[in-house]
């Protein structure tokens, strides 16, 4: 199994590093808001897309389904949003290959998470947004 070291402080992705090894620290490699997610109830029927995915951990096809979820930009403890404008909204993934597990150390300001990923789910894409 693969370990990876994700370190996340302050809304960015400051360190990623290889295997078994301590992160790279104040390496900011991008910046994200804090998030806050919300159920998709209805929809107005997207269509199903197929797209080439590919991530850290698989290349894969992947079929974009309905959307599921959508996420604001939030303000946490006081810390201003950075851009009030993107939001994301999270969509269902299926793929057919075989995923591997992986190890994963995240660390944000929180705490620090150890994980064991599986099968990706959702795919999120940066969204524009208007109220109807």
């Amino acid at each position: 199994m693969r370990t990876l070291v994700y370190s996340v402080m302050f809304g960015a992705i400051l360190a990623l590093s290889g295997i078994n090894s301590e992160p790279v620290s104040a390496q900011k490699v991008q910046f994200l808001n804090h998030f806050k997610c919300y159920n998709v109830l209805d929809s107005d029927g997207a269509k199903k897309k197929e797209l080439k995915l590919e991530d850290q951990f698989i290349s894969t096809v992947g079929v974009i389904g309905r959307p599921v979820m959508m996420c604001n930009p939030t303000e946490k403890n006081n810390e201003p949003i950075e851009n009030k404008a993107y939001h994301l909204v999270c969509y269902e993934l299926q793929t057919k290959e075989k995923v591997r597990k992986r190890k994963v150390l995240t660390i944000s300001q929180l705490d620090e998470v150890q994980i064991v990923t599986g099968k990706p789910q959702v795919f999120c894409l940066p969204v524009e947004k208007k109220h109807l």
